[in-house]
């Protein structure tokens, strides 16, 4: 881990001196833009970050659009654009978060693909040539190509020698919000922090939706299966919230499910009498493969404020 960290945070800081040399020229969009990132790679619960930002924008009356990667899908190299009208999403052609993005919020436009720059044009010809009041650039602190009115970073407790990262701890002095998301100590030192406002948040659970066919037939015992990055965090989670998990199958971070295999999760759990409970994230793909929502349980986290809204607001809202 720490030789791997050590590797691509010297990769990008390189990226970051050549950006400061003047080597690396940014383009800047007609439109405010908000990049929500992290240093590690993955489990830093920016996703929650996104779809807070989105849903605030969405109530100021501003209209939205996400740029999204769409890591390991079909669009990551092609491009596609989700539209607020697009129903029934398969995540192997779109990605598996930018799904999930669109069913926090429906309300925005989600351009997929490495090429930012292009998915943005594509998202402004879709919507007939205007553009939108917000960009929010998702996994966006390492994209040196779009300047950026906001950086937002989610940080959270572990270490390079126990996870991979992106970028050194150093690369923080570029952010204008630092979002403490997970863990009791912060991974350095205060001193570290103090030209850079902090906040922090915790998560609770809600449920995505609520099936009442599911009354009456499933008992209160239950079964946890992720494909995320951190899938410790969701199984701590589900423990807090008073769940009794009988057992928990972590899978790689976006797992691509087969109908097999779903249909071989299903048939175990209805011989175990056991209720299968999936986080958003890995719902999108269950629902693409014909999963009901009667046949599972799906939560996500949800942010709870710990310390620092006020930080937030004036920072991202100017207030």
């Amino acid at each position: 881990m720490r030789c791997l960290s050590w590797v691509w945070s010297f990769i990008n800081g390189s990226a970051r001196y050549a950006l400061r040399r003047g080597w690396i020229k940014r383009v800047e969009l007609p439109a405010r833009v908000i990049s929500v990132g992290n240093i590690q790679a993955g489990g830093a619960g920016k996703t929650p970050l996104v779809a807070q930002i989105a849903q605030e924008a969405h109530d100021y009356g501003l209209s939205v659009c996400i740029l999204s990667r769409g890591y390991l899908s079909a669009w990551e190299k092609r491009g596609g654009v989700i539209s607020p009208q697009d129903t029934n999403l398969d995540p192997k052609f779109c990605g598996d978060e930018p799904a999930l993005l669109h069913e926090l919020a429906p309300f925005v436009w989600i351009g997929v693909g490495s090429n930012r720059l292009k998915q943005y044009s594509e998202v402004v010809r879709s919507r007939g040539g205007v553009h939108p009041d917000l960009i929010i650039l998702d996994d966006g602190f390492q994209n040196l190509k779009i300047k950026k009115d906001i950086e937002v970073v989610a940080i959270t407790h572990h270490q390079p020698h126990e996870y991979v990262f992106r970028e050194s701890f150093d690369a923080l002095e570029c952010a204008d919000l630092l979002v403490w998301t997970k863990g009791d100590i912060l991974p350095i030192d205060e001193e570290g922090l103090v030209h850079r406002p902090l906040c922090r948040v915790s998560y609770e659970l809600r449920e995505l939706f609520s099936d009442h066919s599911r009354s009456g037939k499933k008992s209160d015992q239950y079964w946890l299966i992720t494909s995320i990055a951190d899938s410790q965090s969701a199984y701590d989670l589900i423990l807090q919230s008073g769940m009794s998990v009988m057992k928990h199958t972590a899978l790689t971070d976006h797992f691509q499910y087969s109908v097999e295999s779903v249909q071989s999760f299903l048939k175990q759990a209805c011989d175990e009498q056991v209720q299968i409970i999936l986080t958003g994230k890995d719902w999108v793909k269950w629902r693409s493969l014909g999963v009901k929502t009667s046949e599972v349980i799906v939560f996500e986290p949800r942010l709870k404020w710990v310390f620092g809204r006020k930080i937030w607001d004036r920072v991202l809202w100017e207030k």
